[in-house]
């Protein structure tokens, strides 16, 4: 029995895409890095994910769709580890991730731009997921007729 490791999460591309060929199968094949936001205040940090996208179908669909430097992407994919030498000879494994999935971070979820325009008060549902009564005071009356349970 094989043990299969899927990881999601999302962060930027590092840099615009470069397509690539397999000389032996011909068929397509990306590979990028992703920086990955972590921690808060002092302990705020970011770590790099190498990602890979294979066959000319995915690869397409990424570069059609604009991927490029600095797009907030949602991953997910199956864990591989990497054998990686350095200059030194020390040998290490890394990991990377081949993607099953991916789409764009939705633009709401992207914090605004200062327009310069008053906002509308709406709950905090980026920050810290601290919520008072006031957000959730315009919800619609449920009459407990109407649900099928």
């Amino acid at each position: 029995m094989q043990n299969t490791m899927i990881i999601t999460g999302e962060g930027r591309v590092v840099r615009d895409l470069t397509p690539q060929k397999n000389e032996t199968t011909q068929k397509q094949f990306l590979t990028f890095v992703l920086a990955v936001n972590t921690g808060y205040g002092d302990k705020k940090s970011v770590y790099y994910i190498k990602c890979s996208v294979n066959g000319d179908l995915a690869v397409e669909r990424m570069v059609k769709a604009g991927v490029k430097k600095g797009s907030h992407l949602f991953v997910s994919g199956e864990v591989a580890g990497i054998e990686l030498t350095e200059k030194d000879g020390t040998q290490y494994t890394n990991i990377k991730v081949r993607l099953s999935t991916w789409n764009y971070v939705p633009s709401s979820l992207e914090k605004p731009k200062d327009s310069g325009a008053p906002q509308e008060n709406k709950p905090d549902i980026n920050g810290a997921g601290e919520y008072t009564a006031q957000d959730f005071a315009e919800t619609t009356a449920i009459n407990e007729d109407d649900l099928p349970f």
